[in-house]
């Protein structure tokens, strides 16, 4: 899948910051990319997986395992990129944001999955990020789950219309 068309201006790139080059090797996980888009005000975390165990039939412990992987994902790179706005090591637009008046939005877009799985999925990344004080309380993220399907009908991705992102 390939989400756009992005302006590059608006796109950070987690993996390709000084920051994350030096604390990947101490197990720091982050997600594809966040994406600031200011005439809707809002800055998005992304991730995008190919596939997730299913929530009805998969083992629990897989399902799991798939969904603390996502929370440290999400919850990481949200660490990462307030150290390197502190840190003044983003792009002048990304300093120039009005925390007071954006949204953030995680979203995770997961290739293959069916549609009866999203909610499942939804609840329970919801459930484990509310648990995240720091997360909760100060920056209040908005949680979507996509499939490819919904990730088309939402125009995420380069060749469904229209763009979300611009």
């Amino acid at each position: 899948m390939t989400f756009g068309p992005l302006r590059r201006e608006h796109l950070f790139h987690v993996e390709e910051s000084e920051g994350y080059s030096m604390l990947r090797e101490k197990g720091l996980k982050t997600v594809e990319f966040i994406y600031y888009n200011p005439e809707s005000l809002k800055l998005i975390f992304l991730e995008a997986k190919t596939s997730f165990s299913n929530p009805d039939s998969d083992s629990s412990k897989n399902f799991e395992a798939n969904i603390d992987e996502i929370v440290e994902k999400f919850s990481d790179a949200l660490d990462l990129y307030l150290h390197q706005l502190i840190h003044k090591k983003t792009d002048n637009l990304f300093n120039t944001i009005d925390y007071n008046s954006v949204e953030i939005r995680f979203f995770l877009v997961v290739k293959i999955a069916k549609r009866d799985w999203i909610k499942n999925i939804h609840d329970a990344l919801n459930v484990r990020l509310q648990k995240l004080s720091k997360i909760k309380h100060l920056w209040k993220p908005r949680l979507s789950v996509f499939n490819e399907e919904l990730a088309r009908k939402w125009k995420l991705l380069q060749d469904s219309g229209d763009s979300f992102w611009q």
